[in-house]
């Protein structure tokens, strides 16, 4: 399957530091982050939409092979704002050179990641697969395995592009 099947997701509003985060198939949402937006304005509705994409997708999306010491996080969390990127909920035009694709903004990887499926449509997906607990553990061979590039390859005619 695309996606692991989940029985049942809950969503907890609550009173806590950080803007939200996902414990299982429970999402957590901050009270005092939805304030502090809501103080300057931000639509709430957009806001919590976007948090709720994020935070669904990383419960839907596979986390790493059973043979992973460490999944990669900074290609799951890239993942999920990618999933928020192609729902409208990030603006393309955010996008900005430097930065790298493994690590500081999961924004810069979701920018990356569309990039990247133009070159191959079903590429998230297929690395969502490779993510999944039966699949070899991860590697950034995947890149060139799926793109005929390696990463960092891939990440400079990237960051050509902008």
């Amino acid at each position: 399957a695309e996606v692991k099947p989940v029985a049942t997701l809950s969503l907890i509003v609550e009173d806590s530091d950080g803007i939200a985060y996902t414990q299982g198939t429970t999402l957590h949402l901050s009270t005092r982050y939805l304030k502090t937006i809501s103080d300057r304005g931000v639509d709430l509705r957009e806001e919590i939409t976007g948090i709720l994409h994020f935070g669904t997708s990383l419960v839907y999306q596979n986390s790493g092979s059973d043979a992973d010491a460490e999944p990669p996080a900074w290609l799951m969390v890239g993942i999920a704002d990618y999933v928020r990127l192609e729902s409208g909920y990030i603006d393309r035009s955010k996008r900005a050179k430097g930065g790298a694709y493994d690590g500081g903004s999961s924004q810069t990887t979701a920018f990356f990641l569309d990039y990247l499926v133009t070159k191959e449509p079903t590429f998230v997906m297929q690395v969502n697969q490779r993510l999944a607990p039966a699949a070899p553990a991860w590697s950034n061979d995947v890149f060139e395995a799926l793109l005929g590039s390696d990463v960092d390859t891939l990440w400079a005619a990237y960051q050509a592009t902008l």
